[in-house]
């Protein structure tokens, strides 16, 4: 009689049943790859040597002992369980102990490449080339379709959307990548189009990241004449561009935040900006009023006085006119006043010299009709000794009143005999 067939079940638990019976714990030797360690505090990755790689998994209760930290690359001793997964229907080893056993192949040609090149000098901060504070285009070696160039777009339309973004596509993993990134921080540094370079991938694997860490992109970065920004992978991961190049980001995002300011920031510095420098010009005007009004009290005649307070209504009427234009070309330009900072000083600088011109020339003025020059050229002034009042016409005063009479030098007291013609 034909046996009935098993089910899924029953026959994936006769597998891990028998690979339990057939395979005692051993322990086995290779390098970590693909780690992962998941929120809920288990540990995945892969145990590889030249030829293959078997999945590996560390449970929550044995990693609280390790004191190892477990990354791509590293190259361990595990003492393990071959287990068969029923779920996902897979093999894998149920981690038991772990050992330190050397680098791996990887991490150590990454470490003999980083002392390599600190050696040479490449990684001294005193070579790191300034980021530009306001750059119009940016660079982006990255490939086309990942989430890098993506994430760098959406946080430059957030931050300073002035800016214009290049993208020279590229592999940014695989045996090309290292080479075709090369070529397009070359093809900028030769083109000149733009001010800043960002290079960048998401986060991978040790495998995934490694053609950041090729020594001929290493010298391509360090011989850049534009400033390179490295945004490789996550946080944790550390790549050979990110220590050759002028920044390291944390992330792609983290790249294009440290590429350009924020423009809400920058139209704030600028609103303060010009609110201060509109201060600074009505002290100064202040200061020019009380001034002029200091000179009218000590020489100008009355007829003089409507002139110089007429100017001073139009100094009041410039200013408000240039606080006025000032408040209209911040709301206007937005995010370019700040490259307009320096011409709106020098036209500052320029209308002041102006008024401080036309102030010299009313101070001459006022010294060529001062009342006391007449009377250095022999002439003298006739006063009502009682009033005060200047005589300038003989109706003003009768026989027998007094006068005073000022000279050049001193002043007489005299009485009126007669009036004449």
């Amino acid at each position: 009689m034909t046996r009935p067939p098993l089910t899924v079940s029953d026959l994936a638990r006769s597998i891990r049943e028998t690979i339990d019976d057939a395979f005692p714990p051993v322990w086995v030797e290779g390098e970590v790859s693909n780690y992962t360690r998941h929120r809920s505090g288990h540990h995945y990755f892969s145990i590889r040597d030249s030829e293959c790689q078997l999945a590996c998994v560390l449970w929550r209760g044995r990693a609280r002992q390790l004191t190892l930290n477990l990354q791509d690359g590293l190259r361990v001793r595990l003492h393990v369980q071959i287990a068969f997964y029923d779920r996902g229907g897979r093999l894998q080893l149920d981690v038991q102990q772990v050992q330190a056993s050397g680098l791996g192949e990887l991490l150590l040609r990454f470490e003999q490449l980083k002392e390599k090149l600190r050696g040479e000098g490449l990684f001294a901060l005193e070579r790191k080339r300034p980021l530009p504070q306001f750059p119009a285009r940016l660079g982006v070696v990255s490939s086309p379709s990942g989430a890098a160039i993506q994430d760098i777009s959406k946080v430059i339309r957030q931050r300073f959307p002035a800016t214009q973004i290049l993208l020279y596509p590229a592999h940014v993993q695989g045996k090309e990548a290292a080479a075709e990134i090369a070529a397009g921080i070359e093809y900028f540094n030769r083109r000149r189009n733009v001010d800043l370079l960002i290079i960048s991938r998401g986060g991978g694997s040790l495998e995934d990241l490694w053609p950041f860490n090729d020594e001929q992109l290493a010298r391509v970065i360090a011989a850049s004449f534009l400033p390179v920004i490295s945004g490789v992978g996550h946080e944790v991961d550390t790549t050979i561009a990110d220590l050759v190049a002028d920044v390291r980001a944390a992330t792609p995002s983290n790249a294009a935040e440290l590429a350009v300011p924020e423009a809400t920031a920058l139209s704030a510095g600028c609103r303060n900006l010009i609110q201060h420098m509109n201060r600074n010009l009505q002290d100064r005007l202040q200061q020019t009023h009380e001034r002029l009004h200091h000179l009218h009290r000590l020489f100008a005649p009355r007829r003089l006085l409507a002139d110089l307070t007429s100017q001073t209504q139009r100094l009041d009427e410039m200013l408000t006119g240039l606080a006025r234009a000032v408040r209209w070309r911040a709301a206007a330009e937005g995010t370019r006043l700040v490259q307009h900072k320096m011409q709106l000083q020098q036209r500052f600088r320029q209308g002041w010299q102006r008024r401080q011109a036309e102030l010299s020339s009313l101070h001459k003025l006022l010294e060529a009709i001062n009342p006391r020059q007449i009377l250095e050229r022999g002439y003298a002034l006739v006063e009502q000794l009682e009033s005060g009042r200047l005589i300038q016409d003989k109706q003003q005063v009768q026989p027998g009143e007094k006068i005073k009479v000022t000279l050049r030098r001193g002043r007489l007291f005299a009485r009126v005999e007669a009036k004449g013609d």
